[in-house]
């Protein structure tokens, strides 16, 4: 990219240049973007393709969690669990066995319950911080400006936002009936031309049917004009 300038040597973007497509606006046109024409050539090329975004499940809901909230309240959990440790503690020095015991027992039966949930959250959570860093470097993807932002839900909207362009550019080079077949739909790009070349009620059989007719009708007034040149030969050799 930008091959023979001070900015070349660029082999890739960053994901948060997807959504600055729809900002690079087409020659004499004000609504067409980059993204539109980035639609119509892949569709062009690739009319069988699956939509990237089809396949998410969670992602659209996964953007509104918040790995900061959510290692916070984690972090409250791990002083909540000390704090039993610490009644526990206390509890076991009280001289009143009555006292003592059923305490000791409701304490350490909790922490025996409360402590393996709370150690297997506390991995999943950090295998989740650790996969969702290497795919933010796999992706390139630049932290929010602000700092207050959680950067896991900022790259998480990052790739909705481009998902939610993507399908309205779709939406809209269908409405202006450039070459794209329908998203649900696998015909190729050549049954798509006929289809919109014809009228929505003739078949492509019934457009082949009226082609050979009017070759037929072609030829017989190629016939009807040649048989009146003939006999004027055949009169004038006579």
């Amino acid at each position: 990219m930008n091959g023979g300038t001070n900015k070349g040597q660029a082999y890739g973007v960053k994901l948060n240049g997807f959504t600055k497509l729809v900002d690079c606006k087409k020659n004499g046109s004000k609504t067409e973007t980059l993204l539109h024409q980035i639609v119509k050539s892949h569709c062009l090329k690739h009319p069988d393709s699956i939509l990237f975004y089809s396949s998410w499940k969670k992602i659209w809901v996964a953007q509104d969690l918040s790995l900061r909230e959510l290692e916070v309240e984690l972090g409250k959990l791990e002083t909540n669990l000390i704090g039993v440790k610490t009644e526990l503690a206390e509890a076991e020095k009280l001289t009143v066995e009555k006292y003592r015991e059923p305490l000791k027992k409701k304490l350490s039966n909790f922490l025996v319950k409360a402590e393996p949930i709370f150690q297997d959250n506390s991995d999943k959570f950090n295998e989740v911080k650790r996969f969702v860093t290497e795919v933010r470097q796999f992706f390139r993807h630049d932290p929010p400006e602000s700092a207050e932002e959680d950067v896991v839900t900022h790259f998480l909207k990052t790739m909705t936002d481009f998902a939610d362009q993507y399908r309205r550019c779709m939406n809209d080079v269908k409405k202006m009936n450039a070459p794209l077949p329908g998203s649900d739909q696998k015909d190729c790009f050549l049954c798509y031309k006929v289809k919109q070349t014809l009228s929505s009620a003739v078949l492509v059989e019934d457009f082949k049917h009226t082609a050979m007719e009017v070759l037929r009708e072609r030829m017989k007034i190629q016939r009807h004009a040649v048989a009146p040149l003939e006999e004027g030969e055949e009169d004038s050799k006579g």
